[in-house]
């Protein structure tokens, strides 16, 4: 949508209207399936396009089995879905030793009528065509059928989904989705170069099954929460007492006008945090940490780092009154006579998950850190990154249609408009501009907000087009207020050709005392997608899917 540092890098920037990614995406869909651009062994071997389906019911037909976990040895069912084998030319299991299956056709079987995914994405796509996903999302349809030319022929290819972006719409589970289909179809995944979803770069190496975890006794587990923590200001629920690390309400909830209103009213609030951060004010005591530079020990815990493991020491004594995590969690523990449950130090943690070290940490010690400076390299980290074709599925495959969605139309990515940011609503004639949030290059989410050199150079600013500014008599230095329903804030205006006319872009919240008056969250959309609560991780918070108004303060 704007042009940021990271499109200032690339070969081709394609500039979308906010909240449209998912028509992008689903227009690529259509021209790779039109144009035969797919992969045709990789579908039938890795992804669940070959799947049996009932057109009349969406179900996916298939028969439920006892599969045993090989690590706990827990029984469970599972559908193992049919495929229409092309030799024999009947309906059989899809994991069958010797089956060919279809990737295209439609069948009778047992009074039903069957149709493979792959056929069935074919006609629910037919209205989806690259004039449609030009319209929506203002991309040239030449431009779009290029990107899946590129995508799907001149591999490999790496659909690099970001944090704090497109995933902050309401529709953005539809975008998601759509880049499931568009890996499924082009086998983009599972080898070098390849893959879709957050990069982390460097190198994906990981020893989590190699270090020992601490255990604790059998009575001390987790409980359930009622409900996710953004929900809370919305519904009735029985929490009166919360204790948080760092500044979780004003952070990780839209309109925190809302969401600060339940914390008023809870019983007891404590917060343990190292910065004087924003839910700080509201809380009746506040717990001291230290950074992770600071430490009572000359160790502390062990990291994964990106084809490294590294153990933490001390730099500086812990300043003031705070002290690390494990200790405050051990001071809390011994109010409750539980402390001896506990390591008695960091030492001891890292010692005991070091206890058993294996595979590509085998033989790592501390005092083989503490020789090397704090980090050793992963014995298998001269393997490039690579996704894998093991996929956390029933099946074991990607699998592109989601079953569990028909209730709600997405079985396959149906698109949708975004909650609020969308051209039409009625909303617009009051609140014309899109109020989106992202990164910044100069801290992680509002860390380091408190130095002088960043206030006096990157403080609350937002950012608007040359046209939207000069309508509002807006000039770069001035203030200005940005305002909707939920709420306002005022900032300081940096006019910017990177951003789009209609739109508004700040970097991501920092601390309510830097704004002259009010706070970013302020106005954000804290709406929730319904179907989204049935998902692993539940409904995204929609900050980017804001209208607003802005003008001078």
């Amino acid at each position: 949508t704007r042009f940021s540092p990271t499109a200032s890098k690339s070969h081709q920037w394609v500039s979308v209207k906010p909240g449209t990614d998912a028509a992008l995406v689903i227009g690529m869909v259509r021209a790779i399936m039109d144009e035969g651009w797919y992969d045709e062994e990789f579908m039938k071997a890795h992804t669940g396009y070959p799947f049996l389906i009932d057109q009349a019911t969406g179900e996916v037909y298939g028969v439920m089995r006892d599969v045993t976990d090989e690590k706990t040895g827990k029984v469970s069912q599972k559908k193992a879905p049919y495929v229409w084998d092309v030799a024999t030319g009947t309906a059989r299991l899809f994991d069958e030793e010797g089956v060919d299956p279809a990737l295209e056709g439609t069948w009778e079987v047992d009074g039903r009528t069957l149709v493979t995914e792959f056929s069935a994405l074919r006609e629910a796509y037919e209205p989806y065509t690259l004039e449609w996903a030009s319209e929506v999302s203002s991309v040239d349809p030449a431009v779009i059928r290029g990107l899946a030319d590129d995508y799907a022929n001149r591999g490999p290819a790496f659909l690099c989904f970001g944090l704090g972006g497109p995933d902050k719409y309401t529709n953005a589970d539809v975008l998601g989705h759509a880049l499931v289909l568009v890996t499924a179809l082009t086998g983009n995944t599972g080898k070098k170069g390849c893959g879709t979803g957050w990069y982390g770069g460097g190198g994906a190496f990981h020893a989590t099954s190699a270090l020992q975890s601490w255990k604790l006794p059998e009575e001390f587990k987790a409980s359930k929460s009622q409900m996710p923590m953004y929900d809370m200001p919305y519904n009735d629920n029985n929490v009166h007492v919360a204790l948080t690390f760092g500044d979780a309400f004003t952070l990780e909830a839209a309109d925190a006008n809302s969401m600060l209103e339940w914390v008023k009213g809870l019983d007891f609030f404590a917060i343990c945090d190292i910065y004087h951060s924003s839910a700080v004010d509201y809380a009746d005591i506040v717990l001291p940490a230290c950074s992770k530079f600071e430490c009572d020990e000359e160790v502390t815990d062990l990291r994964d780092a990106k084809g490294y493991l590294s153990l933490g020491q001390k730099c500086i004594d812990p300043l003031f009154e705070s002290k690390t995590d494990l200790e405050i969690e051990r001071l809390i523990a011994a109010q409750w006579g539980y402390d001896q449950y506990l390591p008695k130090s960091h030492e001891e943690y890292a010692r005991h998950r070091l206890s058993k070290a294996k595979g590509n940490i085998e033989g790592f010690t501390i005092e083989k850190f503490q020789a090397n400076q704090g980090v050793l390299r992963y014995l298998d980290s001269d393997e490039p990154v690579r996704s894998t074709l093991k996929f956390a599925t029933d099946t074991g495959r990607m699998e592109p249609y989601y079953e569990k969605q028909i209730k709600f139309g997405q079985a396959f990515p149906t698109y949708e408009t975004p909650n609020e940011a969308y051209e039409d609503n009625a909303k617009r004639q009051q609140y014309p501009l899109v109020f989106m949030q992202g990164k910044s290059r100069f801290r992680i989410h509002a860390y380091y907000s408190a130095s002088a050199w960043f206030q006096e150079y990157f403080g609350p600013q937002v950012n608007i087009s040359p046209v939207d500014a000069e309508a509002r008599g807006i000039a770069t230095g001035d203030a200005v207020r940005i305002t909707n329903d939920r709420g306002t804030f005022v900032c300081t205006a940096l006019v910017n050709n990177a951003i789009q006319p209609g739109t508004l872009f700040m970097a991501e919240t920092t601390y309510n005392h830097y704004y002259p008056e009010g706070f970013l969250q302020n106005v954000t959309n804290s709406h929730r997608q319904e179907r989204c609560y049935e998902m692993t991780y539940g409904p995204q918070i929609p900050y980017n899917d804001t209208l607003v108004e802005i003008e001078k303060a």
